[in-house]
């Protein structure tokens, strides 16, 4: 006894050493599987040596082939310690009284070793196969290796493991595997070239009979559910790969690169029926040499991303289909515009109905125009955003700080204007810039949240964490509800985009040249983004936000209206004041009146007097003031004024609006009031500009009692000009610069402009 336990003794010595010498510890090689929300299988990926081999737990296997493949291959698993002297008499018995081979003599520790570890079999590599086994049992469980081994197990061709055969053979989770599906894929493995699943199920069929019969006289599962195992035929067949959201998956895949099992937020539910929606609505847009589109849709509460179309057809090589538009960098048209309409409310610079220029304005070397090349004059801030103008959402740019509109951008992660903040200037509003589908989506759903940002999530165990409010709420709340009217030109006024959907915002935006089209909107559940063109960059004649991509966002959210009704979308309370129906300052004593959304304490308290009682002469040729008004021979009327520069730009179109009387020409006091107004250059703008060429325009508007006026450039006289001309001054310093424009009359205005050459 003592001599045979210093040889156990000698030889587990000897094997901890070998172990230590060559050790065994088996690389997990499996398959990417990418799931949905609720378990669905979205995508799969063959693993590092073009295996399909899908990682199962244990759990995850139906009890029945666990069974089953136990009693076939080792029925002592449990009790051995990698190798079983009993199984290779056993095996022996068996084969020769069947006359045929029915079991083996290795266990399923040395067959897990020999499929880690391929070899010839010969006696020498048996022997290393029970070494590996040995180590195998001594570093892991049984759970983990049978589970190993279950993963492992060759099913012809490039299928390995349970979970494999089972998705791509019968279309099904292993969990769900019936007793005679359990049957067959349990023998299968020992000779996958002679049971061919789809090609030889015959075969398979006749074999499964001859083990129904073993498990009845072993009595490894009852004989009523053998005797319905019987009576079911095996009819599988390889199945190809699962191809959804593949955009989705493969990025998902790179970002994970250690997770075999992937769970993420999508839902299949949702994914399919948007993906053939896209497939056939880019289809029809193919005549019209359209051939590409994308979508992303977010849950506005959670920030979990629903839904992901790259591409309308991702096997689409003539059109580059395997490009992902959500994640491509394109202008974004005028997308943006809703950000410098809340920043200027916030500001306390405009409420929705404050008038606006839409007129002809230089903003140092950029001239913006409308996309329609017209200009409006004068236009309410919640008209000029419905409209989409670019004049104003320009102006209002200027006047606010470009630095906090870029800050706001890039804490919503837009990583292109980030990295590019400092070359990009005025014209980024319209679209001179790079966003993403997916960044423009963020941005919508901080302004269905109230303003306040988070970044939206892909993965089932990630949660939104950081939040960061971005907008007043009441500002960002005012723009909300200007992006719900639906007296607006890219409204898709046809019937059957205007039934059965919830409330909507949402905005369009076209790029330049017409290669973008965009629409991007939520309702008070979800926030789509929606962008149309070709990924080779080429424009089309009928490629716009409103005409293309928005019937497109109204059938996504047709669609998720079925499976998640939004109901209204949530507001706030905002205050209500009496406004000037015209200029949208708070009323005066004689304007008309409406009513306007305002943020108290901040919104302007500027009372509008374009409308104010005054003195003109009996014959109404002149108007007077305090100073130069007659004992008799004058009437006091109501006139109505517009700013100089709009009243300018409504009399050279020969549009109507109010004449103001020239002021009575033998008054001795300057009317202040009347004093120019200088409409280029623009106060406070810098100019970029080549030194000895650059030639600034300067343009005034002057009182209609006027008839010339000077111009300075730092008390240094440039030259003169009538009314209606303009003249141009070419600096000769860059820096700050006083610029003066004197009338006939004495009356000036200065302004301060900034030269700098390069």
């Amino acid at each position: 006894m003592y001599k045979l336990l210093k040889i156990l003794f000698v030889f587990a010595l000897l094997f901890l050493v070998l172990d230590l010498a060559f050790p065994f510890r088996p690389v997990s090689d499996y398959s990417t599987t990418v799931y949905d929300t609720n378990g669905n299988i979205l995508s799969t990926f063959l693993n590092n040596t073009d295996k399909w081999r899908l990682y199962a737990s244990l759990e995850e296997v139906s009890d029945d082939f666990v069974k089953a493949i136990l009693e076939k291959e080792d029925s002592g698993f449990y009790y051995h310690l990698g190798f079983n002297p009993f199984s290779i008499l056993r095996a022996a018995y068996s084969n020769i009284s069947s006359a045929k081979v029915v079991s083996g003599a290795s266990t399923i520790s040395m067959q897990l070793a020999r499929l880690l570890e391929p070899k010839e079999r010969t006696i020498v590599n048996k022997i290393i196969e029970v070494f590996r086994a040995m180590q195998l049992e001594l570093h892991y469980s049984k759970k983990e290796i049978l589970e190993m081994y279950l993963n492992r197990i060759p099913f012809g061709g490039n299928i390995e493991g349970i979970k494999s055969a089972s998705i791509f053979f019968l279309g099904k989770s292993p969990k769900d595997l019936s007793l005679g599906e359990s049957i067959c894929l349990s023998f299968i493995p020992n000779n996958p070239n002679k049971f061919r699943i789809g090609e030889n199920n015959q075969a398979i069929n006749t074999e499964k009979n001859f083990w129904l019969d073993y498990h009845k006289s072993n009595g490894t599962f009852s004989i009523s559910r053998l005797a319905s195992a019987r009576n079911e035929e095996f009819t599988s067949f390889r199945r190809g790969r699962h191809k959804y959201a593949l955009h989705f998956c493969e990025n998902i895949k790179k970002l994970n690169t250690q997770d075999n099992n992937i769970e993420t937020t999508l839902d299949l539910s949702l994914q399919l029926p948007l993906e053939k929606l896209c497939f056939n609505y880019t289809k029809s847009l193919a005549m019209r040499d359209i051939h590409n589109s994308a979508v992303i849709v977010t849950d506005n509460h959670t920030g979990e991303v629903v839904a992901y179309v790259g591409s309308n057809d991702f096997f689409d090589m003539e059109h580059s289909g395997q490009v992902d538009g959500v994640k491509a960098i394109r202008s974004p048209g005028s997308t943006l515009k809703p950000i410098v309409y809340i920043m200027a409310m916030e500001a306390g610079i405009i409420t929705p109905k404050t008038k606006l220029p839409d007129i002809p304005m230089d903003f140092g070397l950029y001239s913006p125009e409308n996309f329609d090349k017209t200009f409006s004059g004068w236009i309410s801030a919640e008209d000029a955003l419905a409209k989409s103008l670019n004049v104003p959402a320009v102006y209002l740019l200027n006047k606010l700080s470009k630095d906090d509109f870029y800050t706001r951008l890039i804490r919503m992660h837009f990583a292109k204007l980030s990295k590019n903040k400092s070359d990009i200037g005025l014209s980024a509003i319209l679209g001179a810039c790079g966003v993403s589908l997916e960044e423009l989506n963020g941005l919508y759903r901080c302004i269905a949240n109230g303003g306040v940002y988070s970044k939206a999530h892909f993965l089932k165990t990630e949660h939104t964490k950081k939040f960061d409010t971005i907008f007043n709420p009441m500002a960002n709340e005012m723009v909300s509800r200007m992006l719900t009217k639906l007296q607006r030109p890219d409204y898709p006024f046809a019937y059957q985009y205007s039934k059965d959907l919830p409330e909507i915002a949402w905005k369009t935006g076209t790029s330049y040249g017409r290669k973008d089209a965009w629409s991007v909107g939520f309702t008070s559940k979800y926030t789509v983004g929606v962008w149309a063109g070709n990924f080779d960059n080429k424009g089309a004649a009928g490629l716009t936000g409103a005409s293309i991509a928005t019937p497109l966002l109204f059938d996504i959210f047709r669609i998720l209206e079925q499976s998640n009704p939004s109901g209204k979308l949530p507001t706030k309370e905002l205050s209500e004041r009496e406004v000037c129906s015209v200029t949208g300052l708070p009323a005066g004593k004689h304007c008309p009146k409406s009513l306007d959304f305002y943020i108290p304490f901040i919104s302007t308290n500027e009372i509008c007097n374009h409308i104010r009682e005054t003195y003109i002469s009996i014959d109404g040729k002149y108007e007077y003031c305090y100073d130069c008004l007659p004992d008799k021979n004058y009437k006091k009327v109501i006139m109505e004024y517009y700013p100089p520069e709009i009243a300018e730009f409504y009399k050279k179109n020969q549009l109507p609006h109010p004449e103001q009387l020239p002021h009575n020409p033998k008054c001795t006091r300057l009317v202040a009031a009347n004093k120019p107004t200088i409409t280029s250059p623009l106060e406070n703008q810098e100019y970029l500009a080549e030194k000895g060429k650059f030639k600034l325009e300067l343009t005034a508007v002057i009182s209609s009692d006027a008839s010339n006026m000077n111009w300075y450039a730092d008390g240094k006289f440039i030259g003169s000009c009538n009314v209606g001309e303009k003249i141009f001054y070419t600096p000769e310093i860059s820096g700050s610069q006083k610029i003066t424009c004197t009338d006939n009359l004495g009356r000036s205005t200065s302004i301060f402009i900034k030269i700098s050459f390069f």
